[in-house]
């Protein structure tokens, strides 16, 4: 649909009117497929980045130069920054972002891989991150059980039988 080198021909495509059920059916998958690919290029711009950043810090941190600083953590990661800032020509910040979430998704593959497919935006995958990075880890059925005891309180083995209300109290309108 999109030829993504002729910039006349696409700003057509896009200005022309749609005529017809099909042809806005068309022009719709069309419009998703590129939405698509954008979420698979900056997936790849994303992990790649953390890729420079994890090369910079390592090289920082184990720089033996006549210039090299003490081998700090701290530093080498304000290094990783400033060479993925550098590199891609993002600020300092996003540069920031987008290496904490390569990090984050280097231990999550499942993500990681469906991020990579385009089938979420980066702002999900963020959010899908950080999400499971503070959730429990392990069989969570005891603790979800002592949590609903806590919660209902102490279950007894038979049912509580409500009493009923009295027939005539019913027919005289004073029953509940």
């Amino acid at each position: 649909m999109f030829s993504f080198t002729d910039h006349d021909a696409d700003d057509t495509v896009l200005s022309a009117p749609l005529d017809g059920v099909a042809e806005q059916m068309a022009y719709a998958e069309g419009v998703r497929d590129t939405l698509r690919l954008s979420r698979q290029s900056e997936a790849r711009t994303v992990l790649g980045a953390g890729m420079i950043g994890d090369r910079a810090y390592n090289d920082r941190l184990n720089s033996h130069g006549p210039h090299a600083n003490s081998g700090s953590h701290t530093t080498a990661h304000k290094y990783a920054i400033g060479e993925i800032s550098l590199q891609l020509g993002i600020t300092r910040g996003k540069a920031g972002e987008w290496a904490s979430l390569a990090h984050m998704l280097a231990d999550l593959p499942k993500i990681r891989l469906a991020y990579l497919a385009g089938d979420f935006s980066t702002h999900r995958v963020t959010e899908l991150a950080t999400s499971s990075q503070t959730a429990p880890k392990g069989n969570l059925r005891p603790r979800l059980n002592d949590i609903l005891d806590e919660a209902l309180g102490p279950r007894p083995d038979t049912p509580i039988e409500e009493p009923t209300p009295d027939a005539d109290a019913c027919a005289n309108g004073d029953g509940d």
